[in-house]
C-alpha cells in the first residue's frame, strides 16, 4: 500500500487541529440571548464560598472566647458580688399559713433580713435560710422560694401547741418542741414516756372534754410506764384509775360525781378506782387542808 506523502499528512493534521479548535455548538436558548446581547454568568463556586465562611467563623470565635477570658469574670463579678444592684432582693413576701398566736411577727422579719443582709438574688442560699427560720421553735414549718427576679415568697406555719409534754410543747400530731418561755402558758401536763404521743394527747383531750361538762378541769395527766393513769383535777384532787378499764372507770366518775361526789367535792384529795369498775376508795383531806 502507497504511503502518503509528507505534504498530505500535514495538510490532515491541520485539518484536525482546526477540527478540535472549533467551539462546541450552543444551544438555540444560549445563541437567542447572544444575538439579544445577554451574557451568560460564569457557574457559582459553592464549595470556595463555604470554606471562606469557614474561615472566618473560626476566626470569630477564637475572637469571641479571648474576650470571654479577659473580660468574661469581671462582668460575672458583677452579677453575684454581695449588694449587686443588678440583682438586689427587693421585696420580700411572707404568708402565714394558719391563724398567728404565739410567734413574734417582728422576731421573724429580723432573722430573715440578717441572713439577706450580704446577699442577693443569686448568691442568697434559701435552703440556709429556710433552716434558720425552722430554727424558732414557734415555727413549724418554713418554706423560701426565689421568684424572678427580685424577690422571695417565703411560707411560714406556726405550731399549734394543745399540751405540755414533760418539760416540752406538743401538737396533736404529737410533735414535741421548746420555746423559752414555755412557763408562761397553762396548758394540759401530760407526764409519759410513751412513744405513741399523739395517742396520749388525744385522749387527754378527750378526758378535759368530758371533765368540763360536769364543771371540772384537767390539770395533769400521767400515764407512766406500767400503763397505768392518773389524773390531777385543778379542783386539787387526785384521780387513780390503775392499769385496765380506765374508759370504764372514767365514765364511772363523770356518772357518780354530780349526784353523790359534788356537794363535797372541796373535801376530798384523791378517789382510788383501782379495786373494781364499779366502785371508788374516797380519801379527804385533813382538817389544816382544807380551805
Amino acid at each position: 500500500m502507497r504511503r502518503p506523502s509528507e505534504e498530505t499528512i500535514k495538510r490532515r493534521k491541520k485539518a484536525g487541529a482546526a477540527k478540535a479548535e472549533k467551539p462546541a455548538k450552543k444551544s438555540w436558548r444560549a445563541r437567542r440571548k447572544e444575538r439579544r446581547g445577554v451574557k451568560l454568568k460564569e457557574s457559582f463556586d459553592w464549595s470556595a464560598a463555604l470554606a471562606y465562611l469557614k474561615k472566618r467563623l473560626k476566626l470569630m470565635f477564637v475572637l469571641f472566647l479571648l474576650v470571654l477570658v479577659l473580660v468574661g469574670p469581671f462582668f460575672a463579678w458583677q452579677y453575684i458580688r454581695p449588694n449587686s444592684s443588678l440583682f438586689s432582693i427587693n421585696r420580700v413576701h411572707i404568708t402565714w399559713k394558719n391563724d398567728l398566736h404565739y410567734l413574734d411577727v417582728d422576731e421573724v422579719k429580723v432573722s430573715i433580713g440578717q441572713a439577706l443582709e450580704f446577699e442577693n438574688f443569686l448568691t442568697v442560699n434559701v435552703g440556709e435560710l429556710q433552716e434558720k427560720l425552722q430554727a424558732n421553735p414557734w415555727v413549724k414549718e418554713a418554706s423560701v422560694k426565689r421568684k424572678w427576679y427580685n424577690e422571695l415568697e417565703v411560707e411560714i406555719t406556726e405550731e399549734e401547741p394543745v399540751a405540755q409534754w414533760n418539760d416540752q410543747l406538743v401538737d396533736l400530731e404529737g410533735n414535741l418542741f421548746k420555746p423559752k418561755n414555755i412557763d408562761e402558758f397553762d396548758f394540759i401536763a401530760i407526764e409519759s414516756n410513751y412513744k405513741n404521743r399523739a395517742k396520749i394527747v388525744q385522749k387527754a383531750l378527750e378526758i378535759n372534754a368530758a371533765l368540763n361538762r360536769v364543771g371540772l378541769h384537767l390539770s395533769r395527766l400521767k400515764f407512766d410506764e406500767r400503763e397505768a393513769w392518773t389524773i390531777l383535777l385543778k379542783e386539787d384532787v387526785r384521780l387513780l384509775f390503775g392499769t385496765e378499764g380506765f374508759d370504764e372507770k372514767f365514765a364511772l366518775f363523770i356518772d357518780k360525781y354530780p349526784e353523790q361526789l359534788q356537794r363535797d367535792f372541796s373535801r376530798i384529795s384523791q378517789i382510788n378506782f383501782h379495786y373494781n369498775n364499779s366502785s371508788f376508795a374516797i380519801t379527804h383531806k385533813k382538817a389544816e387542808e382544807i380551805e
